[in-house]
C-alpha cells in the first residue's frame, strides 16, 4: 500500500494557515477542525512548514502565554517533513520514526497531495494485515476442504 492510497481513503482536506498569522489562530484552527497539525503556507498558498500540537506545547512551555501572539513562522517546523505520494506505507512509517515526527506532507515536484499522520499509516498497516490474515485463513480452509 502506498501513501497516495491512504490519502485517497481519507475524508479530511488539508488544513492550512498563512505563516504570518499568530500562533493562537493556528491553535483555534486545529481545535475547530479537530486535527493535531496545520500546514503553514506563504501568501501564494505554497506549503512552507507545519505546526503540530507538540511544537505548540514546546513553544508555550518556553515562552509562556505571550508566545501565543508570536507569528506562526517563528514556531513552525520548516520545511515540513515530506514523503513522496508513491512511497510505501512502511517507508513513510520508517521516515517518521527516523525523523521523530508524527506527520508527513505528501508532495512531489511542487505539488501537494495531502498530509498523513502516524495514525493514518498505522491504521492502513493494520487493515492490510487483517486482510492478509483473512486471505490466508480462507486459503487454509480451502486446502483442508480439498483434501477431504
Amino acid at each position: 500500500m502506498r501513501v497516495i492510497d491512504v490519502l485517497q481513503g481519507k475524508q479530511a482536506s488539508l488544513i492550512t494557515i498563512f505563516a504570518d498569522r499568530p500562533l493562537a489562530e493556528a491553535i483555534a484552527l486545529m481545535s475547530a477542525h479537530q486535527v493535531g497539525s496545520v500546514v503553514a503556507t506563504d501568501l501564494a498558498g505554497k506549503p512552507i512548514g507545519i505546526i503540530t500540537e507538540p511544537d505548540i506545547v514546546s513553544v508555550v512551555a518556553a515562552g509562556g502565554a505571550a508566545s501565543l501572539s508570536q507569528r506562526l513562522c517563528a514556531a513552525m517546523r520548516a520545511p515540513a517533513p515530506t514523503c513522496d505520494p508513491d512511497d510505501s506505507v512502511a517507508h513513510a512509517l520508517a521516515l517518521m520514526t527516523r525523523s521523530r515526527v508524527r506527520y508527513l506532507l505528501a508532495a512531489r515536484d511542487g505539488r501537494t497531495f495531502g498530509l498523513v499522520s502516524i495514525g493514518d499509516l498505522v491504521k492502513a498497516r493494520l487493515e492490510s494485515a487483517e486482510l492478509e490474515s483473512r486471505v490466508l485463513r480462507d486459503m487454509a480452509r480451502g486446502a483442508v476442504l480439498a483434501r477431504a
